[in-house]
């Protein structure tokens, strides 16, 4: 089994530049059905714009 474990000096070695390390490490809270929904919004916008099926704004020449 790998582990992903590492030590500080270990990626400081590898890095090739100076790194700086937090004391404590804060879990980022999961984003909630509105900010999902928003999210995939955007997303199915995007795709319809990079494959040519995006309606033109109002006002567009």
């Amino acid at each position: 089994m790998t582990s992903f474990l590492v030590t500080h000096e270990e990626i400081v070695q590898r890095s090739g530049w100076p790194i700086r390390f937090v004391d404590t490490v804060e879990q980022t809270l999961p984003p909630t059905e509105t900010k999902l929904a928003v999210l995939r919004g955007f997303h199915a916008r995007t795709e319809r714009a990079h494959t040519g099926k995006a309606k033109p704004h109002a006002g567009a020449d």
